[in-house]
């Protein structure tokens, strides 16, 4: 944790949070419990989890630190915290450089976010290792390249955050699908291209909601439980699939062999 510290000018931190301090790093301020209402309730959390930095081992289980004006990289020592479930770090727009690879260590890691900075870079492969990761929210960065074909090994995986990382680009890799326990898949705000694959739109039998943004990107979910439409963005069949704001491209319905629109509904009954 000193490395942190270190790292990231922690003489200039809006509060020290301890650190360096004679107390025990257990007592020390690195853990506020923050979990963004959204990510509903995580399964393997509870609340000893979620606000104390330690288990009764007195290992660090949660590094959660957000708008306390950190200035630097994040040290790849971080990764030896090996019984870490929750990692965060959000509002830190002056941290920078990339993601470590080395994070991808740390396998016990149910919430892992990165959210709000300067950090630049590709998605990290090594975050496929995490196999127990319920969240991963890496939005609002300026990270680059293309998604890793490794997030498909992540099954455990409920929320997929990518939004507003004008740099990723590419298509999505057919194994996201994956991701079988996923309820939201974000990618607005990236440059991402092609159509959404039939695996990732068919998580949970078309229950998963895709989001993106139809000016920012030229992505087209069509699938067998949604299609777009002009002026509707795309619209979830029977499965209840919602992909909103996804770049209308109606004529794209027969790669899926998709019924098409007609007069603001759907042929399918069940809608």
């Amino acid at each position: 944790l000193a490395t942190l510290y270190w790292s990231t000018t922690g003489e200039g931190w809006t509060q020290d949070l301890g650190f360096l301090s004679s107390s025990s790093e257990c007592s020390w301020d690195i853990s506020d419990g923050y979990i963004p209402t959204w990510y509903g309730k995580m399964r393997r959390l509870d609340a000893h989890d979620e606000y104390d930095a330690c288990n009764d081992a007195g290992s660090i289980t949660s590094l959660s630190i957000r708008g306390n004006d950190l200035s630097g990289t994040l040290p790849n020592e971080l990764s030896l915290l090996a019984d870490l479930k929750t990692f965060q770090f959000r509002g830190e727009g002056s941290l920078y450089g990339s993601i470590p690879t080395q994070l991808g260590a740390l396998t016990k890691v149910q919430l892992f976010a990165i959210e709000g900075t300067q950090i630049t870079g590709k998605i990290p492969s090594e975050i496929g290792q995490m196999k127990l990761l319920d969240f991963l929210d890496v939005s609002n960065n300026f990270l680059t390249g293309h998604i890793p074909t490794e997030m498909g090994n992540l099954k455990s995986l409920q929320a997929f955050d990518i939004h507003q990382n004008t740099g990723i680009s590419g298509e999505v890799p057919v194994e996201l699908g994956g991701m079988k326990n996923a309820n939201s898949i974000n990618f607005s705000g990236t440059s991402l291209t092609g159509i959404v694959p039939f695996e990732v739109c068919n998580i949970k039998n078309g229950r998963v909601s895709i989001t993106s943004r139809c000016e920012l990107s030229e992505l087209v979910c069509c699938c067998t439980s949604s299609c777009c439409r002009e002026g509707f963005g795309c619209i979830g069949y029977g499965g209840g699939n919602l992909c909103t704001n996804i770049s209308p491209r109606p004529e794209l319905c027969d790669v899926c062999d998709l019924p098409p629109f007609s007069d603001g509904a759907t042929s399918n009954s069940n809608v």
